[in-house]
């Protein structure tokens, strides 16, 4: 569904609440990318996710990034034809040690505009934190979890413009208050440690 321009201008400029400090290491996400065509793309993801200083169960997140021109005859995507169309698809490990593989359909991919390309890739980047952070969700509470984080990464303005386009107004507003909650979440457990550590001052 594509809504017209003005209908969501308001909220696609309108700038997300900073994402607070949470006092953990911030995450790190080193991207390995076979072709050449995608090192400036995987180069400004790798430092936007670092200037977004935010904090992952997974500190440290190495992730394999392949453009493919066949992308049906992919080993990983055997069994998968229903994504044969898609631009880009991540790939769980299966064994421990293996790195996160994220699959660029070269085809499709190139036919994106430039702020597409940095949604598709973000969003798929960030499946490749949670599976390193954790087992997978059910499938529509994964995709809002990896938007949520590509929009707190920095990626919110190409990820919402993107989102709007394909699956409509509700869907970007209710992102918007998943990330606004989140954000709420970590701000209160930022000062609940604050106090904490003030009021143990005190006692001492």
């Amino acid at each position: 569904m594509t809504l017209p321009s003005d209908d969501l201008s308001d909220d696609i400029n309108a700038d997300l609440p900073e994402p607070p400090a949470t006092g953990e290491a911030p995450l790190t996400v080193r991207l390995y990318e076979i072709d050449p065509d995608l090192s400036a793309l995987c180069r400004e993801i790798e430092t936007r996710i670092a200037e977004g200083n935010i904090s992952s169960r997974a500190t440290c997140c190495d992730i394999d990034v392949h453009l493919v021109q066949e992308f049906a005859d992919h080993p990983a995507m055997k069994g998968h034809a229903a994504y044969a169309s898609q631009p880009a698809v991540h790939v769980r490990p299966q064994q421990s040690g293996e790195r996160p593989l994220v699959l660029v359909n070269g085809p499709v991919f190139a036919g994106q505009t430039a702020v597409a390309q940095r949604a598709i890739l973000a969003h798929e980047i960030a499946h490749g934190v949670r599976a390193v952070a954790g087992p997978s969700l059910p499938l529509l509470q994964e995709e809002f979890e990896v938007d949520c984080l590509a929009c707190q990464w920095g990626f919110d303005k190409e990820l919402l413009a993107s989102r709007a386009e394909d699956y409509g107004r509700e869907y970007v507003e209710t992102l918007r208050r998943l990330i606004a909650a989140k954000n709420a979440v970590a701000a209160w457990g930022n000062q609940y440690q604050i106090r904490k550590i003030v009021t143990t001052r005190q006692i001492t």
